[in-house]
């Protein structure tokens, strides 16, 4: 097995096929248990994870918890400029977008715009509640 390959990776990827299917309720527990014991390493895939997610928040009508879980996202998209996460941030927007949270994504957009802008490890957001995972 990969040293990326995790049980946390796993949960996550299991847990993308469900907000693929249109069911990010599913997704939200595997996602959240496989982010809490993430390897500090793995920071790209951390990302993607986070910003996933952000995704299933948004998916679930809780665009706080999505606007605040993408922000971690993207102090790890600062400084590792990673397509994967930068994709699925957007995703994140749109389905923000889709359930009627327009100041949410709209405030998101102009985050990432400004992120990708910015030169590396500029942090983009602050957020309510620290994190390890920044």
């Amino acid at each position: 097995m990969s040293g990326y390959c995790t049980p946390g990776y796993i949960a996550m990827e299991a847990a993308h096929c469900w907000v693929q299917l249109g069911r990010p309720e599913a997704a939200l527990d595997d996602l959240q248990h496989g982010l809490e014991n993430w390897k500090p390493g793995n920071r790209r895939d951390l990302g993607v994870g986070l910003a996933r997610l952000a995704a299933a928040y948004a998916g679930v009508g809780q665009p706080d918890d999505a606007y605040e879980t993408a922000g971690h996202a993207l102090v790890i998209v600062a400084d590792t400029r990673s397509s994967r996460t930068i994709q699925q941030l957007h995703r994140v927007t749109e389905k923000l977008t889709q359930t009627g949270y327009l100041s949410h994504a709209r405030e998101l957009d102009h985050t990432l715009r400004r992120t990708l802008r910015l030169p590396e490890s500029a942090a983009p957001m602050k957020t309510r509640r620290t994190s390890e995972w920044n």
